[in-house]
């Protein structure tokens, strides 16, 4: 994302942005038809919408995820271990959104995924919020 290109994991789906200011950016996340397909999910129709209105959401160019250099912000774990333990973590976040009924998965700083039977909605985490009035 620092390259200004998209992240694709395969597997999962595609990690965006968009440009908000100079400096600030929003995470989006796109989840991949195998993904959706091989864990019976699809998306709420208002996600649909919502993803075929936004248009300044980049979700290309693509680039690879550098394994490597997460595996050393991981502890310096090693890339194999590190790339066997997000794939885990994908299939555990498939299971969770289609084995229960209603279910909201917080993935910090890349937003909350909500599921309702299997219909998916993906909440970008936005820094814009607005903040509380301050006093003097």
């Amino acid at each position: 994302m620092e390259a200004g290109r998209a992240v694709k994991i395969d597997g999962f789906g595609v990690f965006g942005y968009e440009q908000v200011r100079d400096n600030v950016r929003i995470l989006y996340i796109k989840l991949q038809e195998n993904f959706l397909q091989r864990f019976h999910l699809n998306y709420k129709p208002e996600m649909i919408e919502l993803e075929r209105e936004s248009k300044n959401v980049f979700m290309e160019p693509l680039t690879k995820p550098n394994y490597a250099a997460m595996a050393k912000t991981a502890n310096g774990m090693d890339k194999g271990v590190f790339q066997t333990v997000l794939n885990n973590i994908i299939h555990v976040m498939g299971e969770l959104l289609s084995e229960n009924s209603i279910v909201e998965i917080d993935v910090e700083d890349a937003g909350k995924f909500f599921a309702n039977n299997r219909q998916i909605l993906y909440d970008p985490f936005n820094k814009l919020k607005p903040q509380a009035p301050q006093g003097k």
